[in-house]
């Protein structure tokens, strides 16, 4: 299960938006079931004004996962497309996470199966 937090930083996000949020991030628990555990999401949403382009909505997601954490930022022009990219770019970080490790004991596990035939073959 994700346990998702939203925190709104100099900006009051709407219930609607909260919501919509909250339910792109939800997709993302069939990734996170490798994990076999409760996770926890932190997003930070921030809104700065810019004279040149309008409002634009900045994103800092923490999803701590044993290990290391994974982290990304995203920006963009409206709450709904800030959304999206930030469920892409996690999505993409936590199947890279998944490889990383599925990579590493499999390495593992090579070389020790490589240990073990050399040891026996050995007069």
């Amino acid at each position: 299960m994700l346990n998702i937090r939203i925190n709104a930083l100099k900006t009051k996000l709407l219930p609607s938006e909260k919501d919509f949020i909250e339910k792109k991030l939800k997709s993302l628990e069939k990734y996170c079931s490798y994990f076999k555990r409760d996770l926890d999401l932190e997003v930070n949403i921030e809104k700065s004004l810019n004279s040149q382009s309008g409002d634009i909505y900045s994103a800092e997601a923490r999803l701590f996962v044993p290990g290391n954490d994974i982290h990304c930022q995203v920006k963009a022009s409206s709450i709904k497309e800030l959304a999206n990219l930030l469920k892409d770019d996690l999505k993409r970080l936590i199947i890279e996470h998944h490889k990383t490790k599925e990579s590493l004991f499999r390495r593992t596990a090579r070389k020790l199966k490589e240990k073990l035939i050399w040891h026996h073959l050995k007069p």
